[in-house]
């Protein structure tokens, strides 16, 4: 397996601030196809008491219809973070929400962040017009179900980003051979299954009983 990222990976010099439950997305296409494990969002706090403020958040996936975030497809479990340095934080998808990402589909990806009180909360962007979406919605019992008509579609995208694994796909592509048997004996003369670049001397053999020669 090879771990594939979807959204925006970089650190960008620009950041989305405000003092309320928010949803934030931007939208990503996958390179790839794989399960989704992880996520991850730089985040910071400004403002008055920044440097004591708790923010809790969820990483969430949403699909995409007709260039509008759409159904939510995927929420990680609770995070939080604290305090004023900027830092990347992550988030895990568990369960039913470790969602089959297909390759050449579009989503959007973002997170969504419980008011943390006097303080803003700040999400790091790129400055790109239009590519950020905001949702105002309460953080108790979201995220939202659809998206909805976004409340504000400003500049982006968001530092934010999903990671996900391939499926039956060896890091880097492959290239080696595999032999696969349900009993009996392997032989020179047995059936090869190709993976994924060149084929090699090598064979790897995967047997469920029987015996290798």
């Amino acid at each position: 397996m090879a771990t594939i990222s979807l959204g925006q990976t970089s650190n960008n010099g620009n950041v989305q601030t405000q003092s309320i439950d928010r949803i934030y997305v931007s939208k990503a296409t996958a390179s790839d196809s794989g399960t989704l494990e992880t996520g991850k969002a730089w985040v910071n706090h400004t403002g008055t008491d920044a440097a004591t403020a708790t923010s809790n958040f969820k990483l969430v996936v949403y699909s995409d219809t007709a260039g509008e975030p759409d159904a939510l497809l995927a929420v990680s479990d609770e995070s939080s973070f604290f305090g004023t340095p900027e830092q990347q934080v992550s988030a895990t998808f568990t369960g039913s929400n470790r969602i089959s990402i297909v390759s050449g589909t579009d989503y959007w990806v973002g997170i969504c962040i419980e008011d943390a009180g006097v303080a803003s909360h700040a999400i790091s962007r790129a400055n790109t017009a239009d590519l950020g979406k905001i949702k105002n919605a309460e953080y108790t019992g979201g995220p939202l179900d659809p998206f909805g008509t976004p409340s504000f579609t400003l500049n982006g995208p968001y530092d934010i980003y999903m990671e996900f694994d391939t499926e039956g796909i060896p890091p880097g592509g492959g290239g080696g051979i595999v032999s696969v048997k349900s009993s009996g004996t392997f032989a020179s003369s047995a059936t090869k299954v190709k993976l994924g670049g060149t084929f090699v001397s090598k064979t790897a053999k995967i047997k469920v009983g029987g015996s290798f020669s």
